[in-house]
Formats: C-alpha cells, sequence, structure tokens
C-alpha cells in the first residue's frame, strides 16, 4: 500500500472512503487538485528581459556559466551573500529555458516572498503572462513562467523542466518531507537552488559561489552585546534613539506584542491581519521602528533599513536566519551599508558563527 502522491506507505495514515483508499497524510493537497484540462501556450513568447541596470562581471560570468551546467543535465547550487543578486543570475537561464519550450517555475517557501518577487520578475519580463500562486492567488494556475509558494507545487504533477526553489532552507519548506515529496513529483527536469545559507547535503552539487554584491560594498558585520535582560532592553531603547528606519527581529509573537505596547512601535508576524498594510507603510517611511519575527528576515528589500535583533542566542534564529537578517542592510546601492546589532543574554556559538561566516564572505 502506498500514496501514488506523497508516496506514503504508513498504513495508519489511510482511510477507507467511497473512492476507494485516501492518504491522510497529503488528503489537503488531494482536495485543491485541479481537473485535467488542456493548457494552450503562446507559440510567440518573448521571453527577453529588460534590466534598468547593469549587471556585474562576475554576475554576467555566472549567468552564463549556470546556463552551460544546466544545459549539462545539472543540478546547481547557487551560493551566494544576501544582496549579492542571486535573483538576477537566473534571469538569463530562465530566458533561454522559455525559448527552447520549457516549463519554468520559481517555487518560494513563503507566500510574502512569492508576491514581492512577482513584482520584480513581472517588471523584468515585461513581455511574458507570470503568474503568483499561493494562498489568495489562485484563480489562474497557468502562464508563461509560473511563481508559487513550495506548497502549491501539489497542482502541477510532472509538469516542470527546470524549478528555481529560492531559499530551500527557509520555513515551512526546510525539513518538511511532504513539501519535499511535491516538490519531486513536479519536477521532469533540473533544479537550481538559490541560498545564501546553504546546508551540507547542498554543498554537494555543483556550485556557483557569489559572495561579492554588485554594489561592490561589503556585507554588514553586525556588532554584538552581550547582557542581563534589562542592559539588553536598555540598549534596545539607546538603539532606537540612534537610528531610524530600524527593523528590530524577536524571537516570539509575544515579546513582539509586548514589546509593541510599551515602546509604542508598531509589530508584525504571522498572525498579524493587516501585515501587508504594515510592512508597506514601514517601506514607505510612514514610521521609523517596526518590531518583527522572523517573518521578515528573508526576501524583502527595505531602502536604507537598520536592523537589531534582541535575544539573538534564542533557538528560534538560527545560524542561518541571523545571517539573512543581517542581509536586509546594505542591499541597496542607494544604501549600500548600514547599522546592525544582536543582543543577547549569553554567549551563543551561533551567533558567533553567523559573525564568523560574513567576515569570510567580505575577506
Amino acid at each position: 500500500m502506498k500514496c501514488d502522491m506523497c508516496h506514503n506507505n504508513d498504513q495508519r495514515y489511510f482511510i477507507k472512503s467511497k473512492d476507494g483508499l485516501l492518504c491522510r497524510k497529503c488528503i489537503t493537497y488531494q482536495s485543491g487538485l485541479l481537473a485535467s484540462e488542456e493548457i494552450s501556450f503562446n507559440e510567440d513568447i518573448d521571453p527577453e528581459y529588460n534590466l534598468s541596470f547593469s549587471l556585474s562581471e562576475d554576475q554576467e560570468k555566472l549567468s552564463d556559466q549556470l546556463v552551460a551546467l544546466v544545459n549539462a543535465n545539472q543540478d546547481v547550487l547557487i551560493y551566494a551573500a544576501c544582496g549579492a543578486g542571486k535573483t538576477e543570475i537566473v534571469l538569463k537561464l530562465i530566458k533561454e529555458s522559455l525559448l527552447a519550450k520549457k516549463r519554468v517555475a520559481i517555487a518560494i517557501p513563503r507566500r510574502q516572498v512569492v508576491l514581492e518577487l512577482f513584482k520584480r520578475i513581472s517588471q523584468y519580463f515585461s513581455n511574458l503572462n507570470i503568474v503568483a500562486v499561493c494562498e489568495g492567488y489562485t484563480d489562474h494556475v497557468y502562464g508563461d513562467l509560473i511563481i508559487c509558494t513550495t506548497h502549491q507545487l501539489f497542482r502541477y504533477e510532472n509538469y516542470f523542466d527546470l524549478i528555481i526553489l529560492d531559499e530551500p532552507d527557509a520555513f515551512p519548506y526546510a525539513g518538511d518531507q511532504m513539501l519535499e515529496r511535491l516538490l519531486v513529483r513536479a519536477l521532469k527536469g533540473n533544479l537550481v537552488y538559490l541560498t545564501a545559507t546553504p546546508n551540507d547535503q547542498l554543498l554537494k552539487l555543483k556550485t556557483i559561489k557569489l559572495f561579492k554584491r554588485f554594489h561592490g560594498f561589503p556585507l554588514l558585520v553586525p556588532k554584538v552585546y552581550v547582557g542581563f535582560t534589562i542592559t539588553l532592553y536598555l540598549k534596545l531603547i539607546k538603539y532606537l534613539k540612534l537610528h531610524k528606519n530600524l527593523l528590530i527581529f524577536v524571537p516570539t509573537i509575544e515579546i513582539a506584542k509586548r514589546l509593541s505596547r510599551v515602546l509604542r512601535i508598531p509589530c508584525v508576524h504571522s498572525k498579524s491581519h493587516n501585515k501587508e498594510v504594515i510592512i508597506q507603510d514601514f517601506a514607505n517611511k510612514k514610521y521609523d521602528h517596526l518590531i518583527s519575527t522572523t517573518i521578515l528576515e528573508r526576501g524583502v528589500t527595505f531602502e536604507g533599513v537598520n536592523i537589531c535583533v534582541l535575544f539573538a542566542e534564542n533557538a528560534v534564529f538560527s545560524k542561518a536566519s541571523l545571517i539573512q537578517i543581517a542581509g536586509r542592510v546594505g542591499r541597496s546601492p542607494k544604501h549600500p551599508s548600514g547599522h546592525g546589532l544582536f543582543l543577547a543574554s549569553k554567549q551563543s556559538k551561533k551567533v558567533e558563527e553567523c559573525i564568523a561566516l560574513l567576515n569570510m564572505m567580505n575577506a
């Protein structure tokens, strides 16, 4: 007994129904499957992309290298520092793949990042029918280029010739066997992984590395302060006075809410009803400070932002997430540098490793 969709073979997950056996492990995905339909494609597709800036020499070189590796039927890891322009490196591969009549998807663990990337990619490929497929955006699920959450890959069995998986180490994809199975199920060609924080397994792949940001400025290496809890709060208050456009990361929703009430600063987290509005207001500099959980650690860009992490030693913050948070700073050529501070109540190996890795990338 084996589920055709998720390959589960644990009999405890199977239930009987009028249609036969159902697998409870992936039933939520099965219930949302689309009926089979004929899909027509535009034969006159125009995948030319236009940029308002020039790629760096390194980006151009790696773009060509990536195309050659995928054409040689290789899966590839793009190991690039935050803000180094790893998305721009895949543009040529997308163009060449679409010209070859291949079906292409960019899959991302988080909905918010799907919507952000959809805006950017739509500007680059203005002549393509690009669709974003995620919660709240499932009326249209087919197009010239599909940008979706990893959850939504359940809709595309044996469909894609190329999947570009952005941030494979991010929640909720990382370590989720069901989502990993959906990826394998949707793919009939090659995989390209994009991340600034690969695990040992990914590093076994053919790897393209880019640590230098396109504007030439180094990555932010945050300062670290270790002290008693009360001194951490005092340091944070002082830091708020010194720096505007400051993102304050905290480990839990409870701390975010409490700090928001005390400091009278807006906060955003996974359960915020109006998070898109809050995030956009901060991006538009409607207010100077924003408290966030790890919901904003990846995939978002704010002009001239600074960061502070409160209780950086907390288990919620991994080495990867701390690197990603530091990577929010200095992404724009208009604001290529900024300020960052990790506040910790005790010494932390992952904090030390994060600082060491950022220094290595800057070397």
